[in-house]
């Protein structure tokens, strides 16, 4: 279906805030790569100094799972200067992983890890590669350009001190239970052994409840604070046993706990009896921690956000939420949904992006969500404090899994449509140049669930309803005061009406 693109001529401040795809971004706000082995799914994002932006994750390949990288220009499009037109292949088989990510470290190189197995019955061990910004490997790094690290695990994350050394993270496995494993390395790619024991920090979560109990502990967040301590969320069974909860610790900088955190450097928070397991953490300015992750399982069917706000020392927030933390559905026709990650806009809110299933999961939808600064939904956001994109128009999966704001407070997302790796740039709809907006007449209810009204026009050619991307949706040749709309998705639509040879067009939200 054609795209129709107008010019904006009045303010919308009376609507909620609603993002839409940048028109002057890759393909009508998309950039997208398709690797030549087909199938792929990115899990991290980096955005340089100069504006374009790193992409990794994993591509499968005849022989199995490798890591694949891509970066794009500040338009959208693939940089050809970087790899193969524009794309990287680590050719290090790695396991069947959806964790693999991306840095800038000393200004220009480009670090990626990711977990690496020999055979399948054999361990798992962090990989670590580090590029130049053209995208070759660094032979001044490792061993030409990789270092492998054995007695590790499943690697989660990793992060970058001021000094150029590296912190990773993941699910170290000993005598039958899993343990959050945190390893340093010097800016060569070598043990750092000065931090923990040879280089390497274990936390058990085991001991907080029942030390002789074997637990199962991973952690899926890292970050390095301004003071230069290292905080880790991640997810527990150590109280439950059965359940996940969410768990966090904070590392000194030699890799100690820090013991004036949580009870001596480490914390669990419980959401009831549901499971509850956490996928990001983020810190604001005045060193609050929000923690935010699934909630799902056992007190009903679907999935929910639980997120978490506790101070610099690790004690819950009363004032947040309920006793420091709330739990809320995604609602928007779907019945299972999550949100991968997070940031703290300049307001103080947090705005979280995932995916919402529609159909099971015969398609999944891209989500945001965004929530006010004590944990209530943001009602001015999208609807209720959700939107949904449906890129492709039709039945896939489509979701993100990282999401970050750019010096210009627009929003840059990286994820998964269509199997293939894509990022996309939305904008303020108040601000987007796309649709021609006209008050020569008028719609209600608006908000509606069912039926749109519209007066105050005299002769109506042509009625046509665009969604956020600019795509006709709903077209009707003939002269008409109603339009039944209840089979529409809850969200943002522009009703636009030819009379007369001129063309008007209205914003109206489905509820």
């Amino acid at each position: 279906m054609k795209l129709q693109f107008l010019v904006l001529l009045i303010s919308l401040t009376t609507f909620s805030q609603t993002l839409v795809p940048d028109p002057t971004f890759g393909n009508n706000g998309i950039g997208r790569v398709i690797f030549p082995s087909g199938y792929s799914q990115p899990t991290s994002m980096q955005i340089q100094t100069d504006g374009k932006i790193l992409v990794c994750g994993h591509t499968t390949s005849n022989s199995g799972h490798q890591v694949g990288i891509t970066r794009f220009n500040q338009d959208g499009s693939l940089d050809e200067n970087f790899g193969t037109d524009g794309i990287v292949i680590l050719d290090k088989d790695v396991i069947p992983s959806d964790r693999s990510y991306v840095r800038i470290v000393n200004d220009d190189k480009i670090m990626v890890v990711s977990t690496s197995r020999q055979t399948i019955s054999s361990y798992d061990r962090f990989l670590v590669a580090q590029y130049n910004n053209d995208g070759t490997l660094d032979s001044e790094f490792g061993d030409n350009g990789i270092t492998l690290i054995d007695g590790t695990g499943y690697l989660y994350g990793f992060e970058v001190q001021s000094d150029g050394k590296l912190i990773l993270i993941g699910e170290f496995y000993s005598s039958g239970q899993s343990d959050f494993g945190i390893v340093r390395l010097d800016a060569t790619g070598s043990l750092d052994t000065t931090f923990g024991l040879d280089g390497r920090t274990v936390i058990n979560f085991g001991t907080i409840a029942n030390p002789t109990i074997l637990t199962t502990d991973f952690p899926t967040y890292c970050q390095i604070l301004n003071d230069g301590k290292i905080l880790i969320g991640g997810s527990t069974n150590s109280t439950t046993y059965q359940g996940y909860e969410f768990a966090l610790a904070k590392l000194d900088q030699d890799g100690k706990l820090d013991i004036t955190f949580g009870n001596e450097g480490k914390l669990i928070t419980s959401f009831g009896i549901n499971n509850a397991q956490l996928n990001t953490v983020m810190v604001n300015d005045n060193d609050e921690i929000f923690a935010l992750g699934a909630i799902y399982g056992v007190i009903d069917a679907g999935a929910k956000i639980g997120l978490a706000k506790y101070d610099q020392y690790g004690n819950l927030d009363v004032n947040f939420g309920t006793n420091g933390t709330t739990i809320t559905q995604i609602n928007m026709s779907g019945t299972w949904g999550f949100l991968n990650q997070a940031y703290i806009t300049e307001e103080g809110k947090i705005l979280g992006a995932g995916f919402n299933q529609v159909n099971g999961f015969n398609e999944v939808d891209v989500v945001l969500m965004q929530y006010n600064p004590d944990g209530t939904l943001d009602d001015s956001f999208g609807i209720d404090g959700l939107q949904i994109f449906d890129f492709d128009q039709d039945p896939t999966f489509e979701s993100m899994t990282t999401i970050v704001s750019t010096t210009d407070n627009k929003v840059i997302m990286a994820g998964i449509l269509n199997n293939n790796f894509a990022v996309v740039k939305l904008i303020d709809g108040a601000l987007s140049t796309s649709i021609n907006v006209q008050t020569n007449f008028s719609v209600f209810p608006n908000p509606t669930k069912d039926v749109l009204n519209i007066t105050n026009i005299q002769k109506m050619d042509a009625i046509t309803i665009l969604d956020v991307l600019g795509k006709s949706i709903f077209e009707k040749i003939e002269s008409t005061s109603q339009i039944d709309v209840s089979r529409l998705q809850q969200g943002l639509y522009f009703i636009q009406i030819l009379s007369q040879g001129k063309t008007f067009t209205q914003k109206f939200i489905k509820e």
